[in-house]
């Protein structure tokens, strides 16, 4: 276990044990054990987790021991797909949806391309964007202009997304806004819930990208009015590549049909009965073919780190870390890109530097692994990361850029 409750030592704030006070118990975040999960940790400075993350061990565990039950077990296929339903299971539970409402996808742009593909689209629909996003939440919805489907992109105002701004693009006759929860390059967090107030009072579909929120901030997507939910487990979900979920609002499966449909989509796929096409009940209806199931037996275990310890602590524990690096840039000679408002913070902080290439390179060489996004240097702290790293880096971004 990574948290210890109700312990009666006196509270240290150290890098090993991290407090958390909630409902009137006493928590520790174990971080050293934390840290022990990732062996990359003893090497790297790893603050790159909103590219791809750092494997835990549990995970490869988990997927080194279904290879070698792939080698002996002839029935493994049916205790994979039993993993898959488990995966769902608490991958619902982690945003406050029901199993019911899962459906297994490769990755994110998948799951955006099945949503913006199967709306119904009328002469004169519109579908509304921003110029924030990642190609896999622009691409499915710019595709549509080839069916006559109007796009509308709401332009930033120093690198936010504001309320009114989308409030006069949404109109009576947009089927669809989609926007990610966290924005990729600068961090920032778009709210969801009034958003999504925004969408429904005209009848649209509100569609959320939470590859950069999912594993790291706290999602209800009943609470915040989610229609469409897709992402990854590569990045802050801690998973592997080709592993993904769509989350379809339980009153929108029967309402909708599938883009593109295969024999998993159907109520009761074992029965190979190829000339009657009987969708599922569930969210299933919008799956294909086979999937990644080696994939889904690391993303359970990715899973069950985040329920052993705790959304909210994992949530509380990332946005003080992105934080404190934000305090510690503040005596750099640095462009600070991402909001200081912690309400729109997440676990992304961009800051831009001169000859940031340069500085890239050096920071490589010290074994400090962080990303260019947008000519700036995007560093993304996790749960597992100590405030002695961000220490590091600034150091050496002070360095390397005298």
């Amino acid at each position: 276990m990574l948290i210890n409750a109700n312990r009666s030592t006196s509270i240290t704030l150290t890098s090993n044990w991290i407090y958390v006070a909630k409902l009137g118990k006493v928590k520790y975040l174990d971080i050293s054990r934390a840290r022990q999960l990732f062996p990359m940790l003893r090497t790297h400075v790893y603050l790159n987790n909103a590219s791809t993350s750092p494997c835990p061990t549990p995970v490869r565990s988990a997927m080194a021991e279904a290879m070698e039950k792939w080698t002996t077990d002839a029935h493994v296929y049916e205790s994979w797909m039993d993993n898959l339903q488990e995966t769902k299971a608490l991958f619902s539970e982690l945003i406050g949806a029901k199993k019911e409402e899962i459906a297994g996808i490769t990755n994110t742009s998948t799951g955006l391309s099945i949503v913006a593909n199967m709306l119904p689209y009328k002469k004169g629909s519109n579908v509304v964007i921003n110029d924030m996003e990642f190609p896999a939440n622009t691409y499915p919805w710019l595709n549509l202009k080839r069916r006559g489907v109007e796009v509308r992109v709401v332009k930033n105002v120093g690198g936010r997304i504001r309320l009114k701004d989308l409030e006069e693009a949404v109109d009576d006759h947009t089927a669809a806004l989609s926007i990610s929860h966290v924005e990729f390059s600068n961090g920032f967090r778009n709210d969801l819930k009034a958003i999504s107030e925004i969408v429904h009072r005209h009848g649209a579909t509100f569609v959320v990208d939470a590859i950069q929120s999912a594993g790291a901030l706290e999602i209800d997507v009943r609470r915040q009015g989610v229609d469409f939910l897709a992402t990854s487990f590569h990045k802050w979900l801690l998973g592997p590549e080709g592993t993904g979920f769509l989350y379809v609002r339980e009153e929108l499966i029967d309402e909708f049909d599938p883009w593109a449909t295969g024999w998993l989509a159907v109520e009761n796929p074992e029965d190979f009965d190829s000339m009657n096409l009987n969708f599922s009940k569930t969210a299933q209806k919008f799956e294909t073919g086979t999937h990644n199931l080696l994939g889904y037996v690391g993303a359970k275990a990715a899973l069950e780190i985040f329920h052993d310890i705790g959304m909210s602590d994992v949530e509380r524990r990332i946005l003080d870390l992105s934080g404190r690096l934000l305090e510690e840039l503040e005596g750099l000679k640095v462009d600070i890109v991402t909001t200081k408002e912690e309400r729109y913070r997440s676990g992304i902080v961009n800051f831009k530097v001169p000859e940031v290439d340069r500085v890239l390179e050096g920071l490589a060489r010290r074994n400090i692994v962080v990303s260019k996004r947008t000519g700036g240097i995007r560093v993304s702290p996790h749960f597992f990361n100590v405030e002695d790293e961000l220490q590091q880096l600034c150091r050496a971004v002070k360095e390397l850029s005298e």
